[in-house]
């Protein structure tokens, strides 16, 4: 996983001091570069696979939406992160 870092942040000092371990750790300003629609920090990038759209009513359709990042910004635990990713490989498959 990347780890969106501001060392200006507490929050997001403390965040990698307990989860960068292990984990790629990009700091501002250089991050806003390649991910540029970042809006606080600390955030991780989860990178999305390809799924299918959902109506209303929460039912897939036969619209596929590509393969792209997202990001789950200021979790205060990994299990934020975990709970995102849980979230995002449920999502229906094409």
């Amino acid at each position: 996983m990347i780890i969106l870092h501001n060392p200006e942040d507490k929050a997001s000092r403390d965040f990698v001091e307990q989860h960068g371990s292990g984990h790629t750790v990009l700091s501002y300003p250089d991050c806003v570069a390649q991910y540029p629609y970042i809006s606080a920090f600390p955030s991780v990038v989860v990178d999305v696979p390809a799924t299918l759209a959902v109506d209303e009513a929460g039912q897939p359709t036969s619209e596929v939406i590509p393969a792209h990042y997202e990001l789950v910004r200021m979790p205060e635990t990994w299990s934020d992160v975990d709970a995102y990713l849980t979230e995002v490989t449920a999502r229906p498959k094409p």
